[in-house]
């Protein structure tokens, strides 16, 4: 009764989602009955993929905490900076910082989820993607082909939620914007090349280096990757 439950629940989150990706709520939703369903075991497997994969092992071994940090923040960066681009960026998008709580005892999955949503918008910055459904499928087809490149193909049995989403955003613009059907597909495919391509990420202190010039900043880590 118990995993059915989580299955309702993540059969809505997921409903919800594809009908609005912005809906943070929804990807939450599926994101913990997800995990929910996995047994320990597969958990641990799980786990055991990411504390060996390349730029995850060093994220999980240190558990880097990011100083904290306001869009205000970084309104006195130069133009030009790391800092500067994301407070541009913040601004022009009408995007305030959620405060995440730092939960005592937290997970090796927990900490890798709340990295995912502290660093979103800084990832959104650096890679070059907007806000709009076709940028948020380009940065997550990005961030997917990143993930596959550090945890390698044969170990891809980790990467469901991963996949989930990509495939939610993918139905929302072929149930809800059939129009843009050919640049998703374009850009989702670019995406995933520019994210195999890239070092891998995942580990990267960004919040160290907002006086760095963004040009600096993309090339050590996108490399032919990056775009003009």
């Amino acid at each position: 009764m118990k995993k059915l439950r989580e299955m309702v629940t993540f059969a809505k989150g997921l409903v919800q989602f594809v009908k609005d990706p912005a809906d943070v709520d929804s990807l939450r939703d599926m994101q913990v009955s997800l995990e929910r369903l996995a047994s320990p075991a597969d958990m641990e497997k799980a786990l055991q993929v990411f504390r060996s994969a390349e730029g995850f092992s060093e994220l999980l071994a240190h558990r880097y905490q990011a100083p904290k940090w306001e869009r205000e923040n970084l309104s006195h960066f130069a133009e030009g900076t790391l800092g500067h681009a994301v407070y541009q960026f913040m601004v022009e998008n009408d995007l305030v910082r959620e405060s995440l709580n730092i939960p005592q005892n937290e997970s090796d999955i927990g900490y890798l989820r709340r990295r995912g949503q502290e660093t979103h918008d800084i990832w959104h910055t650096v890679v070059g993607y907007g806000t709009d459904i076709l940028g948020e499928l380009g940065l997550h087809s990005f961030l997917m082909g990143n993930f596959f490149r550090c945890i390698k193909s044969e170990r891809a049995g980790s990467s469901a939620f991963i996949v989930v989403i990509e495939v939610g955003l993918l139905a929302h613009i072929f149930i809800y914007r059939p129009r843009l059907i050919p640049q998703s597909l374009t850009g989702a495919v670019e995406g995933l090349r520019r994210g195999w391509t890239a070092s891998p990420m995942w580990a990267v202190r960004w919040e160290e280096m907002w006086s760095r010039p963004l040009s600096e900043v993309r090339a050590q880590h996108l490399g032919s990757a990056h775009r003009a």
